[in-house]
């Protein structure tokens, strides 16, 4: 099938549809858990701590910004206009780490929750770095997409600065899904040596 074809994924996405993606919010899910799963762990004092590699870019940071991100999703998809530029920038997020699991989790049970039928339709948002007149068309699934791909890129910066502080966020943190099965499939197909 033709990219540009009316029946394609992608064209699908661009007109709307489909209004939710359950594979993207499991995905989302999945990654939210996994960052809860490593805050949990962490040694006392180490998420708030500030980075010695990137100064004002310690891990609670990291986190607040990702748990920021989704609340902006979730406060405006209802009614179909999620404004990024409006993030709370919370201190509490950034430097408790148990009100960071606590508000995970409030975006994980958001995320789960069967989408209200306000949810399908036209769907726009203001991107974070936009003027304040600066919506662009978008839908559920792309912003899911965005949510996952972006939340992917902060758990990366988050393991760099785990480890310039020797910490171990473990091989597959930060990493994309697609790169992990791309690495699963060469390590299964590389000839073994006997």
């Amino acid at each position: 099938m033709e990219t540009g074809s009316l029946r394609s994924p992608a064209a699908r996405v661009l007109n709307g549809g489909p209004a939710w993606s359950a594979q993207e919010t499991a995905a989302n899910v999945a990654l939210l858990r996994q960052g809860a799963r490593l805050i949990a762990f962490l040694p006392k004092g180490a998420y708030a701590a500030p980075s010695r590699i990137a100064p004002g870019g310690g891990i609670g940071r990291h986190f607040r910004h990702v748990i920021d991100v989704y609340s902006c999703f979730l406060a405006g998809a209802p009614s179909g206009c999620v404004d990024y530029t409006r993030r709370e920038r919370s201190p509490g997020i950034e430097t408790d780490s148990q009100e960071a699991l606590r508000a995970a989790e409030r975006i994980v049970s958001r995320l789960v929750a069967p989408p209200t039928k306000r949810w399908k339709g036209s769907f726009r948002v203001r991107p974070e770095e936009g003027g304040s007149h600066d919506w662009i068309p978008s839908s559920i699934a792309r912003e899911l997409e965005f949510l996952r791909t972006h939340t992917v890129h902060h758990f990366a910066l988050v393991a760099i600065l785990m480890r310039s502080a020797g910490l171990e966020p473990g091989d597959a943190f930060g990493v994309a899904p697609s790169t992990l099965r791309l690495v699963k499939s060469s390590l299964q197909a590389a000839p073994r040596a006997s």
